[in-house]
C-alpha cells in the first residue's frame, strides 16, 4: 500500500512537471518585421508573455498540488514520511527556483518587449526621413529569455518608389515600341516651312526664263559638319520659263537623311529609358553598399537600441555612423545627415508600438 501510495505521489509530481515544462515553451519560428508588421510582432511578444504568465501561475499550482500530496502521502504513517521527507526537501527547492526562474524571465521578457517596441517605433520614425522602409529583423538565440535578440535593420526601396519606377520604364518602353515601329517607315516629312523658296513673276508667260535665282548669286547652308547643301550656284538652277514657277533655294535636307531621323530617336529613346531605371537604381545601390558595412550597423545598433542595450554611443561609434552617412549620401546632402543624425539623438526614448 506504501509503494503504491508512493508511486502514485511520484507520478503525479511528474506529470505536473511535464506539463509546466510544456507550458514554458516558446514559438521560435522567425519573425521578419518591417514597419506594417509591427503588429505581427507585437502579437508574438504578447503570446509568449502571457504563456510565460501562465507557466508562473501553473508553478504556483504545483506548488500547493505537491504540498497537499506530500500531506495527504504523510498523514499517520510514520514510515512512509521517512521515506519521502528527502524528496521534500530536493524536489520542493527545486520547484520553488523554477517559480522563481519563470517570474525573473517573465520581468525579463516584458522589459524585452517594450525595448523591441521602442526600436521599432525608432526605426519606423526614420522610414519617414528617406524613401527607404526598414525591415525588422529579429534573430533569437538558443536561449529561453528574449533579451538575447539582435535586432537589425535593412533598408530597401519602397512599394511606392518600386511602383514608380515600373510606370516610369513602362511608359518609356510604350515611347520605344510606337516610336520605333513609326522610325521603321520612311519618314514622311513635307517640305512646307523647311525651304526658303522663290518666285519669278513675269507679266507674260515666258518672260522668267532668263531670270536666275537670287541674281545668279550663292547661297550655301550647312546643316552638318561635313555635308553642304547647295541649291544655287551660277546660275546653275534656273526657273523654266513658266509663269509663276517656285524653286527652292535653301533646304532642311531632313527629309532626305532618315538614318539620321532614326539615330535620333534611338539616342533619345535610349537616354530616357537609360535615365528613368537609373534614376530607380541610383540610390538603393548607394545605400546597399554603404549599410552593408559592419561598422555602420554598429553604430546603428547602438543609437537605437542605446537604452536596450545599456551601452553607451562612444565618440568613435558616433564618428563612424557620421562618415558613413557621408559615403552614402554625399556632400551634397550633408543636410540629411544632419537629420538623421539629429533624429537618432531624439529617439533615446522613443514611443512604444501599441
Amino acid at each position: 500500500m506504501h509503494k503504491e501510495r508512493h508511486s502514485l505521489w511520484l507520478n503525479a509530481f511528474f506529470i505536473l512537471t511535464l506539463q509546466s515544462a510544456h507550458a514554458a515553451g516558446e514559438d521560435r519560428t522567425p519573425c521578419s518585421s518591417a514597419c506594417g508588421c509591427a503588429a505581427r510582432l507585437t502579437n508574438r511578444l504578447t503570446v509568449q508573455q502571457l504563456d510565460t504568465e501562465r507557466a508562473v501561475n501553473h508553478y504556483s499550482d504545483a506548488i500547493n498540488q505537491h504540498l497537499q500530496l506530500i500531506a495527504a502521502a504523510l498523514a499517520g504513517d510514520r514510515d512512509l514520511q521517512r521515506l519521502v521527507i528527502p524528496l521534500i526537501t530536493s524536489s520542493g527547492a527545486a520547484l520553488e527556483a523554477c517559480h522563481v526562474a519563470i517570474k525573473t524571465r517573465l520581468e525579463k521578457q516584458r522589459e524585452a518587449t517594450n525595448k523591441t517596441h521602442k526600436a521599432i517605433s525608432a526605426l519606423s520614425t526614420l522610414s519617414y526621413l528617406t524613401t527607404y522602409e526598414p525591415k525588422i529583423t529579429l534573430k533569437q538565440t538558443t536561449d529561453t529569455n528574449l533579451q538575447n535578440v539582435q535586432i537589425t535593420a535593412e533598408n530597401h526601396v519602397t512599394t511606392e518608389t518600386q511602383q514608380q519606377c515600373k510606370e516610369a520604364a513602362a511608359e518609356a518602353e510604350l515611347t520605344h515600341n510606337s516610336e520605333t515601329e513609326a522610325a521603321e517607315k520612311a519618314p514622311v516629312i513635307t517640305t512646307t516651312h523647311r525651304d526658303v523658296v522663290a518666285t519669278c513673276s513675269q507679266n507674260d508667260g515666258t518672260g522668267c526664263a532668263s531670270n536666275q535665282l537670287a541674281n545668279g548669286g550663292i547661297i550655301t547652308l550647312q546643316l552638318k559638319a561635313d555635308d553642304k547643301l547647295t541649291t544655287v550656284a551660277g546660275g546653275s538652277n534656273k526657273f523654266s520659263s513658266t509663269n509663276k514657277q517656285e524653286k527652292i533655294v535653301v533646304s532642311s535636307a531632313l527629309h532626305t537623311d532618315a538614318a539620321t531621323v532614326q539615330q535620333a530617336h534611338d539616342a533619345l529613346q535610349k537616354l530616357a529609358t537609360e535615365a528613368s531605371l537609373a534614376a530607380c537604381d541610383s540610390l538603393p545601390k548607394d545605400f546597399a553598399t554603404h549599410s552593408g558595412s559592419p561598422d555602420f550597423k554598429l553604430a546603428a545598433h547602438k543609437a537605437l537600441l542605446a537604452d536596450y542595450t545599456k551601452e553607451k554611443l562612444t565618440p568613435g561609434d558616433e564618428s563612424t555612423l557620421k562618415e558613413q552617412l557621408k559615403q552614402a549620401y554625399g556632400n551634397q546632402n550633408s543636410d540629411f545627415s544632419k537629420v538623421l543624425w539629429n533624429k537618432l539623438e531624439e529617439i533615446k526614448a522613443p514611443q512604444q508600438v501599441e
